[in-house]
C-alpha cells in the first residue's frame, strides 16, 4: 500500500498517511523528534515534546503537548468527522418605525382575520404584493375540518433554491379538506413570489375555513441543526413597557387558529417578556440585554422546519438598534 512518508530520503521511512485516508496510531518525525499519537483515551504516558490527539464519539477533539513531564491540552474543538460543530450567526433589527411585529432570520406574512372559502360563493383568496421579493412558503392553518371533498390549491410565481422561477405554477396545499381539524398546519414545499391565490374546487356549496399566510424562515440550507443559545443586545428608542423578543421553532407545531385576531407561528422557544417580566421595559437611550442558553432543540432544516425571530413592541420607534445572536450545532456531513 502506499504511503506519505517522513523523513525521505534519509534512513527508514515511518509511514504517517496511507493512501485510504487513514492515519498511523503513533510515528515520530526524525529519529530523535517528538512522537506523534492519537487514540480515544486521555493521553499518560511519552517523552517531553510529543504531541496527541484525543478523538472519539464525543463532539470535541484535542490536542495535547507533553511538557515538563506533564500531558498539556493545546487546542478543544469541534471534531467534525460526522459531528456537531457549534458556530452562531447574527442578525440585525433597527429603525421599527410604527409599531408591531418585526423578523428577522424569515417572516410571517398574515391577515389577523380568518378566511371563509365557499365553493360557487367566495372559491378564492389573493394575498401578498405584486412584484414584492416575497420567497415565501404559503400555509393554512384550519378552523375546522373542511367539507369532504374539498381540494385547496396555490397558484402564483414560484422560485426554487436554485433561483429558477416559474410563472404560471401551482401546487396541491390540502388534498382533501375533510382531513384536516382546528389548528392543523399545512405550507406549501414551494416558495412564491408577489401575489398567490389559494382556490378551493371539489365540492359544490362547500366551506373550509382557516388562516391564510406566507413563511419564510431560517435552514442554514435545508440542514438539520440544534438551536443552543439566544440573545438580543441593543439600544431603546421611545419608551416602551411591551417589548419582546421571541425565538420561534417553525413547524406543523404549536399553531392556534382565530377568526379574529390570529397571530403566526409555532413554538416558542424563548421569549424576553415572558423570562424578564415586569422589568422588561425599554427606556429612550438606555441599552438592553437579554440572553439564554440551553435551549437544546433540534430543528429538521432538511425537511421544512426552521426558526424565525420576532421582535414585537405596540410604541413607534421602540427599537434603536438590535444585535440578535443565534448559537447552534451543526452536523458536519449535513
Amino acid at each position: 500500500m502506499g504511503v506519505v512518508s517522513y523523513p525521505p530520503g534519509r534512513g527508514t521511512a515511518v509511514p504517517i498517511f496511507n493512501l485510504d485516508g487513514t492515519i498511523n496510531d503513533d510515528f515520530r518525525i526524525g529519529k530523535k523528534g517528538p512522537r506523534i499519537r492519537q487514540g480515544e483515551a486521555t493521553p499518560t504516558s511519552g517523552a517531553n515534546g510529543d504531541l496527541y490527539l484525543q478523538h472519539g464519539t464525543a463532539e470535541t477533539a484535542r490536542l495535547w503537548h507533553r511538557r515538563s513531564g506533564a500531558w498539556q491540552q493545546l487546542a478543544d474543538q469541534a471534531y467534525v468527522d460526522g459531528l456537531n460543530q457549534y458556530a452562531a450567526v447574527n442578525y440585525t433589527i433597527s429603525d421599527t418605525g410604527s409599531g408591531g411585529d418585526i423578523y428577522a432570520a424569515g417572516h410571517y406574512d398574515a391577515p389577523a382575520v380568518h378566511f371563509v372559502f365557499w365553493e360557487g360563493v367566495w372559491p378564492f383568496k389573493t394575498l401578498g404584493t405584486a412584484g414584492n421579493m416575497q420567497g415565501a412558503h404559503a400555509f393554512f392553518v384550519a378552523g375546522l375540518a373542511g367539507t369532504p371533498g374539498l381540494v385547496l390549491t396555490v397558484t402564483g410565481t414560484s422560485i426554487d433554491d436554485a433561483g429558477i422561477r416559474t410563472t404560471s405554477d401551482s401546487e396541491i396545499l390540502v388534498a382533501e379538506a375533510g382531513a384536516l381539524s382546528m389548528n392543523d398546519y399545512v405550507e406549501t414545499t414551494k416558495r412564491w413570489l408577489g401575489q398567490v391565490t389559494y382556490t378551493i374546487r371539489g365540492s359544490p356549496g362547500g366551506f373550509f375555513i382557516g388562516n391564510l399566510g406566507l413563511a419564510a424562515y431560517e435552514t442554514f440550507g435545508d440542514r438539520d441543526f440544534t438551536v443552543k443559545d439566544f440573545k438580543a443586545d441593543g439600544y431603546g428608542g421611545a419608551a416602551t413597557t411591551d417589548a419582546d423578543f421571541q425565538l420561534i421553532h417553525h413547524s406543523s407545531a404549536g399553531w392556534t387558529y382565530h377568526a379574529s385576531a390570529f397571530r403566526p407561528g409555532g413554538t416558542v422557544l424563548a421569549s424576553a417578556a415572558s423570562d424578564v417580566s415586569t422589568d422588561g421595559d425599554f427606556v429612550d437611550g438606555n441599552y438592553f440585554h437579554y440572553e439564554r442558553v440551553g435551549l437544546n432543540t433540534d430543528i429538521s432544516g432538511s425537511t421544512g422546519d426552521g426558526i424565525v425571530i420576532r421582535y414585537t413592541a405596540a410604541a413607534a420607534d421602540s427599537l434603536r438598534f438590535a444585535n440578535i445572536q443565534l448559537g447552534y450545532l451543526m452536523a458536519a456531513t449535513t
